[in-house]
């Protein structure tokens, strides 16, 4: 017969889930429980702030992704920020086309230094 393995889990919330599910049962159990030698006065405070951060973790984490879909929908979304910087960046160029560096004024980065051809894997000189 194969030996058994209890398997205690690395995943914070699952070990907070489990810790949890333990002193549930301890509870139940009452005087009966074997676990009675341990330290609850300790451990039963740290459950609770544990099992309370978790729930409010996952709350945050819910409206963190609320928060991340509006501002990609900001940026993406028909006439987004993306479009409004691309139109400003054209129209400022078309004014500026001699004094590209009058762009920084808008706070775009302007770089002047000439575009890296790509070699596709070829070393220079064609060998």
């Amino acid at each position: 017969m194969a030996k058994s393995r209890v398997e205690i889990p690395i995943n914070p919330g699952e070990l907070i889930d489990l810790s949890v599910k333990i002193a549930a049962a301890h509870k139940t159990q009452a005087a009966g429980s074997p676990l009675t030698i341990l330290k609850w006065d300790e451990v039963e405070p740290l459950i609770t702030e544990a099992d309370e951060l978790d729930d409010r973790i996952g709350s945050l984490n819910r409206e963190l992704e609320k928060l991340t879909q509006r501002r990609k929908n900001l940026i993406e979304g028909p006439n987004g920020l993306g479009d409004f910087v691309r139109q400003s960046r054209d129209v400022l160029s078309g004014v500026y086309r001699n004094e590209m560096k009058r762009l920084g004024d808008f706070g775009f980065e302007v770089n002047d230094s000439p575009k890296v051809k790509k070699n596709n894997g070829q070393q220079p000189g064609g060998q």
